[in-house]
């Protein structure tokens, strides 16, 4: 699958576009970020004894909010792991129509888990986390963040699969080489 490494080579209209290379910037910042202050914790424990006490606590929040994050980005240029057991074999339509159905099925799970991520954030209120001090909804909130951006990317690419007539990663229009769309298994 030839995916887009630069935001004028995704086939996404031009807000999806940008909302993509948002995500993907951000998770990289938070990689970046995560492994940086790890290599701090390293360096400053076994050499300096002397540890950076919110080096944990920043990771494991960082991690939370990076899968969250990426999953959006992950999404919309089809990424995701996926199964193909005989979608190959199907004619354009009908892959269309499994690829369809695979994201609604994302779209509802991801429906019926928002209000659960909602209350765990909201439930939050009030906590801090035990180093930072940060308010422990802002971290947890990242899970209605995810499911938020899989649900909109999920309804893009349907949108545009419906439009097509064809995945949203088949460059080459009316081919049998068409490639899944946004990640779903077919």
């Amino acid at each position: 699958m030839s995916l887009p490494n630069r935001v004028e080579d995704s086939p996404h209209p031009g807000p999806i576009r940008w909302l993509v290379a948002a995500e993907r910037g951000l998770s990289v910042l938070l990689l970046a970020g995560v492994a940086g202050v790890m290599m701090a914790q390293v360096i400053a424990r076994y050499v300096f004894d002397t540890p950076i006490l919110w080096s944990e606590e920043f990771a494991r929040f960082g991690l939370i909010w990076l899968t969250f994050v990426a999953s959006g980005a992950v999404m919309a240029n089809g990424e995701h792991i996926q199964v193909d057991l005989f979608g190959n074999r199907l004619g354009p339509r009908a892959r269309v129509g499994m690829e369809v159905f695979a994201a609604l099925i994302v779209i509802v799970t991801c429906a019926m888990l928002l209000p659960a991520g909602f209350r765990f954030a909201r439930g939050l209120a009030g906590n801090t986390s035990p180093m930072m001090g940060m308010p422990m909804t802002i971290w947890y909130s990242a899970v209605v963040v995810g499911f938020i951006l899989l649900m909109l990317h999920s309804v893009v690419n349907i949108v545009m699969a419906l439009v097509r007539g064809r995945s949203i990663w088949d460059r080459k229009a009316g081919t049998s080489e068409e490639q899944p769309l946004g990640g779903m298994g077919t």
